[in-house]
């Protein structure tokens, strides 16, 4: 975990990487990964397109280099595994998997905002996605009813990196903030789905959509 947060710039189809989102410049060279291919997603009532969420600068101060979030659902976009004869390029069933992301919250409040994962709530599965609960880090691993994890505070206006794992030899979730574990838990997962949806709401629909800025999206096998 120190690794994938401390390396800017990782072999982009090594270690295990199987999707890479680096936001640099439009969305369609935006995500550059095998077999993937990144849309805007259609409004659910509506069908209609959704607006582009606006470039801005990273972490870093470069421009054109992540994307700004507006906090409604008029800016959110999707990837969609492309699928091979024997997988996808996310995390199947209890297959291995870390997700991560840097992310700018910028408006916080008692609304639990999604940031980025994939799966549903549907039968025995469980998604797996990292959300910002008002003022704290949020990995949304529920099934079988068992808890979320909430961990450490974080504020408007500040850079985070966060990293959600799971092991299938010890059915292990770590959640990790800035390169430290700051929760873990025991809980078997099964997640089921090929589209990574990047500042919308899969899951539940009563969540908030991300106002903010992500950037650097990477999903590991």
């Amino acid at each position: 975990m120190q690794k994938l947060y401390s390396f800017e710039k990782p072999d982009a189809y090594g270690d295990g990487l199987m999707v890479f989102m680096p936001f640099d410049g439009d969305l369609e060279n935006a995500i550059k990964n095998i077999g993937y291919k990144g849309v805007y997603a259609r409004h659910p009532n509506s069908g209609q397109d959704t607006n582009k969420p606006a470039i801005t600068r990273d972490r870093f101060g470069n421009p054109n280099s992540a994307f700004r979030f507006d906090g409604n659902d008029t800016q959110y976009f999707h990837a969609s595994a492309g699928q091979s004869r024997d997988r996808t390029y996310v995390a199947q069933g209890n297959e291995p998997r870390t997700l991560c992301a840097w992310f700018k919250p910028e408006e916080l409040d008692d609304n639990t905002q999604f940031i980025i994962g994939w799966g549903s709530n549907n039968g025995d599965t469980a998604p797996f996605a990292l959300r910002v609960a008002t003022n704290r880090i949020n990995a949304h691993v529920r099934v079988n009813k068992k808890l979320d994890m909430f961990a450490d505070k974080i504020s408007e206006g500040n850079w985070y990196h966060a990293a959600l794992s799971y092991n299938d030899e010890n059915n292990m979730v770590r959640l990790y903030l800035n390169g430290e574990a700051i929760a873990m838990s025991t809980n078997v997962l099964a997640t089921s789905g090929s589209t990574l949806k990047v500042g919308g709401t899969p899951f539940v629909a009563t969540n908030a959509f991300f106002t903010g800025v992500i950037d650097e999206v990477r999903v590991y096998n």
